[in-house]
């Protein structure tokens, strides 16, 4: 789940009315001086260096609102979005004329998806220097994030009619044109953007993190290669080319630039970090375990590198030491997720008797179905259970035991002493392997919705459910998605019948294939998404068998002991951990690995060998039982 963390050059602004004005100090220590070592460290990128010197000044001198935005800066440079905005906020608090303050907050609003407020601090940058050209390329970048193409097309124009090789803008302007299908344009525009870039380092490195940022990989590649052909020791286009050529599916390579980031820039958190998710994809998971300690060493309280190495630890079984680490989700170690603010406690496993918890879920369907589970556990405790869930739920958690109360993410809250995200059960609970509570089932299909699909599935056939394809904005959706062909070995197996339980994404794949159209869909009613997991159980109640990839599905019906086996690939999610047919969580799943990563074939040769001898088994068995009758 964890994103590669890019760093970005950053252009420094501060107010020139009072660097022109510094007058030395009267305090013991030279501010003007220690603000001038505090600019060339900045400028170098030593941010550790400039951030002290930035903050001995502030104590010296609170006052001092160009320390102040550049501690913002600092914060925005490390994904500190929010202290960006708190500190940049004094700045301008302090002095409110200076128009790179504005811009800069602005930069971080966006960052933070605030969008109204972020485009005013733009807007005010503009009023205040009607020539920023800097405050045009943020507004032209606030109004893309939000999807507002022609006009974010227009600011970056406006930047370019102040100054005609700002490449940045250029850059962007060619993306958006390439966008609405104006492709001669487009290429002008970028043939020009690189063309200013020739020579330019920096400008090159900017080239790089758009390309980077448009998903044009390679492309990005090429510019931070120029980039380091101009300044051999450029660590942080080496940094960035490695996320670019592991985006790519080079991680060999990936590794190979990203070593040399850290053999010009020792002390290189962000460089570390992309190692480390580059060690994992290569699967070399003490490295990347290394790595993530590195980063620790220098900032321990950095949530990605706390993060990810909780991942390692779950996924190594090591249950206790993991769960702590990752608490780290909650504070922007994920994209898109943000612990939820209650002005209760989080109940961390404290007596509990008599009090009302809040349990909500957090994460997508699957999580909630696999950790709904504890919701038992939390009430044996003597608590009173208020349980919210994603609506698509609601109905499959109507009888989940353990639950007083299921309320709809949105409803109004009822009373209550503590809260508790769904996924930190596991950790107030302290659970490890030997003690998870895998008693199932614990989720249950509607018994009139059962018998309502029962007429599509003849009793002597071997009847196998299928799905295959997960959500594809999922970052890591190409490793635990399958091509469906690979599923169609087991349709030519005698007496077996594939059905489908796949909805939304993938099934544009059935259209593409003579033999796929053998798979039987269960009609409209399922397959455009509309129809909630409460049909959707009921189907599996009536398979003999159920085979998926690692998508929510596989969760429902181990919660419900249906037969599921799960293709996993050879690093797979930390829930199914490293090694092991059997899981764990799951007593009526089966786990088939890859054992040599991306090689679906030796995975579904495997499964077509073990499906063959149970249809063989089903096989004979009716008719054993069709003599009985005779």
């Amino acid at each position: 789940m964890d994103p590669l963390h890019r760093p970005r050059e950053t252009k420094l602004h501060w107010s020139q009315q009072r660097f022109a004005a510094a007058t030395p100090s009267q305090s013991p220590i030279n501010i003007p001086q220690l603000f001038a070592d505090a600019l060339a460290h900045h400028q170098n990128g030593r941010l550790a260096d400039a951030q002290a010197l930035y903050r001995q000044i502030i104590q010296a001198d609170p006052g001092h609102f160009d320390a102040l935005n550049l501690l913002g800066m600092i914060a925005i440079q490390n994904g500190q979005q929010d202290d960006a905005v708190q500190l940049i906020g004094q700045a301008i608090a302090l002095y409110n004329q200076e128009p790179s303050f504005y811009n800069n907050l602005g930069a971080a609003l966006r960052d933070l998806g605030d969008r109204d407020p972020a485009l005013m601090a733009v807007a005010t940058a503009i009023c205040l220097k009607p020539d920023h050209i800097e405050a045009y390329f943020n507004l032209g970048l606030t109004l893309k994030h939000s999807a507002h193409i022609k006009a974010a097309l227009s600011a970056f124009n406006q930047a370019l009619a102040i100054d005609p090789n700002f490449s940045p803008a250029r850059l962007d302007q060619g993306m958006i044109l390439r966008d609405l299908g104006r492709y001669d344009e487009a290429f002008a525009s970028l043939a020009a953007a690189i063309q200013v870039m020739a020579h330019h380092v920096e400008q090159l490195f900017f080239l790089g993190n758009g390309l980077l940022d448009e998903r044009q990989l390679l492309s990005a590649v090429t510019a931070f290669m120029a980039a380091v052909c101009i300044k051999p020791d450029y660590a942080q286009a080496y940094c960035n080319m490695g996320v670019a050529l592991e985006g790519a599916g080079n991680p060999g390579a990936a590794c190979t630039k990203l070593s040399r980031a850290l053999a010009i820039r020792p002390i290189y958190p962000e460089a570390q970090l992309n190692l480390g998710l580059t060690f994992e994809t290569l699967e070399r998971l003490d490295d990347a375990n290394d790595c993530y300690s590195k980063v620790l060493d220098i900032r321990p309280d950095d949530p990605h590198a706390n993060f990810n190495q909780s991942l390692l630890r779950l996924l190594s079984g090591d249950l206790l030491g993991g769960w702590p680490q990752y608490e780290w989700r909650s504070f922007g170690a994920v994209d898109g997720y943000r612990l939820r603010e209650f002005a209760q406690p989080q109940w961390r496993g404290e007596d509990i008797a008599g009090r009302t918890i809040l349990v909500h879920t957090e994460q997508g369907f699957g999580d909630a179905i696999q950790f709904a589970r504890y919701a038992k556990r939390v009430s044996a405790l003597g608590a009173r259970v208020v349980l919210e869930v994603q609506r698509p739920l609601l109905r499959l958690f109507s009888k989940l035991e353990g639950v007083d109360q299921l309320l709809v993410r949105g409803d109004v809250l009822p009373d209550f002493d503590y809260h508790c995200p769904l996924l930190s059960l596991p950790l107030a609970f302290g659970t490890v392997i030997g003690n998870i509570p895998a008693q199932i089932p614990y989720l249950f299909a509607e018994p009139p919705r059962v018998d309502a699909w029962r007429n599509r599935f003849a009793p002597k056939d071997f009847c196998i459910g299928i799905n295959w394809q997960g959500n594809p904005q999922f970052k890591k959706d190409k490793d635990r998605s399958i091509p469906l062909k690979h599923y169609l070995r087991l349709a030519r197996i005698p007496g077996v019948r594939l059905f489908s339980l796949q909805a939304n994404y993938g099934l544009d794949q059935i259209d593409q294939s003579v033999e796929a159209r053998s798979i039987e869909i269960f009609g409209p009613q399922f397959a455009d998404g509309t129809v909630d997991f409460v049909d959707t159980a009921a189907l599996m109640m009536n398979l003999d068998l159920f085979i998926t990839s690692d998508t929510a599905v596989c969760h429902l019906a181990g919660a419900l002991g249906v037969p599921v086996w799960v293709a996993l690939t050879k690093h797979p999610d930390w829930r199914w951990l490293m090694e092991g047919e059997q899981c764990p969580w799951y007593p009526t799943m089966r786990l088939f690995r890859q054992k040599s990563r991306g090689d679906w074939d030796d995975v579904f040769a495997r499964i077509e060998f073990e499906v063959a001898n149970l249809a063989r088994h089903k096989g004979r068995q009716s008719s054993l039982n069709a003599s009985d009758d005779l």
